[in-house]
Parts: structure tokens; C-alpha cells; sequence
């Protein structure tokens, strides 16, 4: 904005906007939220135009709606009321339509406050919302509520919780359209969130359930959408993917404990991680809902900024920019390490190529030759239990896995 770029970060504050450009980020303004306090830890948060819309689901938190044209100098706060949204869990704008779409919640209807699945608003006047449809007007609508949204030239693809993948066209809102569900799928769970891919030909898509993967979905027939790949950290059995979007080919997810995560998806089919950075030093289990929770890329400096429940913001650059591609020399057979490692090698036979571990704080803890074809790494000197680093290089590239030393199904 005003060729500068800022981070908004969410607190149980408000929203805190982080100036990026001099070297030294630093909190320009905090934007209070109508309730605040330890309890009020979900926000969301979505631009449109000059505007920032911000809301909250705990309590009577209203949507907020700010001026942000006059920064660094001000931000104007021009909306801030319970109507007509009380609260919500998510909100997306569809930039094509101008209109915002309210998941989860509820609306101020009448001088009540009704529980909301689904609403859509008018943004012709940024600054005053007008709702335009909610899902009690749907004839079709039997979902149990939609956690996130997707919207794309009024095709929204919608995660309904526990009623899977479900699309719908509302270009008509006198006639919203049931376009196709998707709700048997490998690995099914709470349907959290998901983002199309710019060819509008396949999704990614998260369940928010520990111990599943992502999915990537081909969309391409309504009538017939199926899952075609599955992929995640798999660090341990309680990996968790929070939320996950598409820049191009690239696949950025925020992966709770296991941190940010980035994936080649040019062969749909067979996703590639490109880059990890481990944000925590938490170990996934079966009730921690903590670490990364948000991952955005669209800076024009193709900065990355991440931010985690625990430690704050993230700003990072990819090393090669968007042109960073794996490379298939070498593998491992399991995340989840004990008293050995075993390292699979398949490359060129004129090369050498080696192993080093690394612990957390980034001290060498192994190293080792490595042979074409599986090579078996002696853990017994390690004796903490933890995450490391595994990373493995042929003199020319270097591959990096996370690995995690210990019985992390305890826990």
C-alpha cells in the first residue's frame, strides 16, 4: 500500500499493523477489537480495496472495518458494530463481486442474534455492508456450518466441517445453485479450509484432524470430484494442517507445531516440499491446537510472513525466489526416528554424498558417508529426545527433512 508492505497480525488484542519495509519491523498502529482478553483468540481478517475487515468469534465482537488509504500516517476506523455480523469464525471476499461471505457465527436480525452458517454482503459502499443472502434462504442448505470459504467469480467451494466439500454457485442469489459435493474421501475429518488453484482445475484442502493430510481435489467435474493426492509433514502421528493457499504452482500451508511449509504442486498428482521452517519447538499431540496459524505470500517483494500462537510473526524469503524445485536423490523411511536412521540414496555414481543431523538451536549432532542405495545412520550417541534436522547433499544440492527423535505416539 502506498508502495510500502505491512503484516496485519492478530492478537487477543486486536489486530496489530506491522510496518515491513526498513529492516526493522515494527508495530505501526494496534487496532483494539470490540472484545478483547485471553478467551477472544480467533480473528480473521481479509482486505478489500482500501479497507481492512476484521472480526472475531468469541462474544459480541462485532465486524470492524478500517481506512487504511492514509498510511503510515493513519488508519480511520469507519464501521464497528454488531450489525449486521455479531461474530464469525471466517470471513473472504470475493474481489470479482464485491461481496464478502460470513462463515460460522452469528448476524444481528431484528434486534436478535440468530446463529449464521453461511452469509453474503454487499461491498458497493466499502464502508457499509449490506447482507445480501443467509443460509436460512438457501432451499438446499442441510450443512451443519461452514467453517471457511473459498470464492472465485461467485463459485464458492465451501468447508463444511464434518459435511465434507461442498460448491455452489451464487452468481443468482435469488437462485443459488448446489453445484457438487465431495464427502467420502481418504482421511476425512473436520473440513477446515481450502484455495483453488489459479486453473480452477483442482483444490487443496485441509482437515483440521489430527493426523490427517492434505488433499488435493480435482474440481474439474462438479459431479465427480475426487481426491488424487494425499501429503503433510507427517512428522507424527498428530501433525495437524491449520490453513493453506495457492501462489501459483506453489502450495504455502501453515502446519500448527510443524510449523510453515511450502510445496511445488506443478505435477498435481505428486506435490513436492520445497521448503519448511519450523516456527516452534512444539511436538504435535492429540489436543494441541498451538504454532503456526497463518501464512500469506502475496507481498510484492515475494516476502513470506508467517505468524505462530506462541512466538509472533515470521518474515522469510525463499533462497532460488518461485524457481526453488526438490530434487529426487535421496529419501527417508520414516519421520519418526528412534536408535537408527535410514537414508536411501539414488543418484548419479560419479558423486559423494553425505548426511548431517542438527539439532533444534542448529548444533551438528551427526554426520555420515552415505552410499548408493539405503544407508543405515547410528542414532545411539543422541540420546535427547526432540526435533532435528536431517539434511543431505551430493556437493552440489542439498535436501532438507524434519525429523523428530522419540515414541511421539505417547503423547
Amino acid at each position: 500500500m502506498n508502495g510500502a508492505e505491512y503484516a496485519v497480525v492478530g492478537s487477543t488484542r486486536g489486530a496489530h499493523i506491522i510496518a515491513l519495509d526498513d529492516g526493522d519491523p515494527h508495530q505501526l498502529f494496534r487496532l483494539d477489537g470490540a472484545v478483547n482478553g485471553s478467551q477472544h483468540v480467533h480473528r480473521d481478517y481479509h482486505t478489500y480495496k482500501d479497507y481492512l475487515y476484521t472480526v472475531a468469534d468469541q462474544g459480541f465482537s462485532s465486524l470492524q472495518i478500517f481506512d487504511l488509504s492514509e498510511l503510515p500516517n493513519k488508519i480511520t476506523t469507519v464501521y464497528d458494530s454488531t450489525y449486521p455480523i455479531v461474530n464469525a469464525h471466517n470471513i473472504f471476499i470475493d474481489t470479482t463481486s464485491g461481496h464478502l461471505y460470513s462463515c460460522l457465527g452469528g448476524l444481528s436480525i431484528g434486534g436478535n442474534r440468530v446463529s449464521n452458517d453461511i452469509s453474503i454482503f454487499d461491498l458497493s459502499n466499502p464502508e457499509k455492508p449490506e447482507l445480501l443472502l443467509r443460509d436460512t434462504e438457501i432451499p438446499w442448505w442441510n450443512f451443519a456450518g461452514v467453517h471457511d470459504v473459498y470464492v472465485r467469480n461467485d463459485t464458492a467451494y465451501l468447508n463444511t466441517q464434518f459435511d465434507g466439500l461442498v460448491v455452489a454457485d451464487f452468481s443468482d442469489l435469488n437462485d443459488p445453485k448446489l453445484l457438487g459435493r465431495l464427502t467420502i474421501y481418504p482421511e476425512s475429518g473436520y473440513n477446515h479450509s481450502g484455495w483453488l488453484h489459479e486453473s480452477g482445475e483442482f483444490y487443496a484442502m485441509a482437515d483440521e484432524t489430527h493426523g490427517t493430510r492434505i488433499k488435493i481435489v480435482d474440481v474439474r467435474d462438479f459431479d465427480n470430484m475426487e481426491v488424487i493426492a494425499l501429503f503433510g509433514s507427517e512428522t507424527t502421528d498428530f501433525s495437524i494442517v491449520h490453513n493453506l493457499l495457492f501462489k501459483g504452482d506453489s502450495l504455502y500451508v501453515s502446519y500448527y507445531a510443524d510449523g510453515a511449509y511450502v510445496y511445488d504442486l506443478s505435477d498435481r498428482e505428486n506435490p513436492k516440499l520445497v521448503a519448511f521452517y519450523d516456527t516452534n519447538e512444539l511436538i504435535p499431540d492429540s489436543a494441541r491446537y498451538d504454532g503456526c496459524w497463518g501464512i500469506y505470500p502475496f507481498l510484492p517483494s515475494k516476502r513470506i510472513i508467517a505468524s505462530d500462537r506462541q512466538n509472533g510473526l515470521f518474515i522469510f524469503q525463499l533462497l532460488e525466489d518461485q524457481d526453488v524445485k526438490t530434487f529426487d536423490f535421496f529419501s527417508i523411511e520414516s519421520n519418526l526416528i528412534d536408535r537408527e536412521f535410514f537414508v536411501n540414496v539414488d543418484g548419479p555414481l560419479d558423486r559423494s554424498y553425505d548426511f548431517h543431523l542438527y539439532n533444534y538451536s542448529g548444533q551438528e549432532v551427526g554426520y555420515s558417508l552415505l552410499d548408493i542405495g539405503r544407508n543405515r545412520i547410528d542414532l545411539s550417541s543422541i540420546f535427547a529426545n526432540g526435533i532435528y534436522f536431517a539434511q543431505m547433499s551430493d556437493g552440489y544440492q542439498k535436501q532438507v527433512f524434519k525429523v523428530v527423535k522419540g515414541e511421539w505416539s505417547t503423547y
